[in-house]
């Protein structure tokens, strides 16, 4: 009878624990198939001929993605950022549209690659920023720009694409513009010195890796206030 209990309650367990599992396993799909993040367009490539392997894409490859989306956080999703038409791209597990464009009223930010991208309303426009924080009031952001020229050379509508990007700074709730040394002086006219002197010592950064060259300056004048 003992023994009969036993495997009675172990056999219950066991089925419990399957519930679990399935119940598990089935939030996970709704996680990446159900409402909200389901809703969306179909996606339409107008610019798929391309030359030299360019794109307008800041990930040519579907990546797995950090997503909060109407106010809910998605893990491991397949997403595609679309620099040209400002657009994210989801690619369902479970669905018969390959492609879905998210709705950007939705969303609110994404990581791709380990790199953070905030939404902000730029007159009545929404548009995606690469966020590189610096401290809880200041911060860098980057605003990724894709640019065409039509090719048809081979009697063929074909698309060459060139990377570009604009730098602002997020300074005490204000945006300024980043585009040479005096934009910063403006920012902090107290440091000219220091910045004059900054960009004397580091004109290689500058002309290797101008976010990073931004980043070490205003780490720079942030620790020096």
């Amino acid at each position: 009878m003992k023994k009969s209990l036993t495997l009675l309650l172990l056999t219950f367990y066991c089925f419990l624990h399957g519930q679990e599992t399935l119940i598990e396993v089935n939030d996970s799909i709704a996680q990446y198939e159900n409402l909200p993040i389901n809703n969306g367009l179909s996606y339409e490539n107008k610019y798929w001929n391309t030359t030299n392997d360019t794109k307008q894409f800041y990930n040519n490859e579907y990546t797995k993605c950090t997503i909060s989306y109407d106010g809910k956080l998605y893990s491991d999703v397949k997403l595609k950022f679309d620099i040209l038409n400002n657009q994210i791209l989801f690619k369902p597990k479970f669905n018969v549209i390959s492609e879905i464009v998210l709705i950007n009223e939705l969303v609110d930010y994404f990581i791709i690659n380990q790199k953070k991208f905030i939404k902000l309303n730029i007159n009545n426009h929404y548009q995606y920023f690469e966020e590189i924080k610096i401290n809880n009031e200041d911060s860098l952001l980057i605003k990724h720009v894709k640019t065409f020229k039509e090719d048809l050379s081979t009697g063929e509508k074909k698309y060459s694409f060139y990377d570009n990007f604009e730098i602002y700074l997020n300074h005490k709730k204000a945006y300024y513009l980043l585009n040479n040394k005096n934009s910063l002086i403006t920012i902090f006219p107290n440091y000219k010195k220091e910045i004059q002197n900054f960009y004397k010592s580091n004109e290689l950064l500058k002309e290797n890796n101008l976010i990073l060259f931004y980043t070490k300056l205003i780490n720079e004048l942030i620790s020096i206030k």
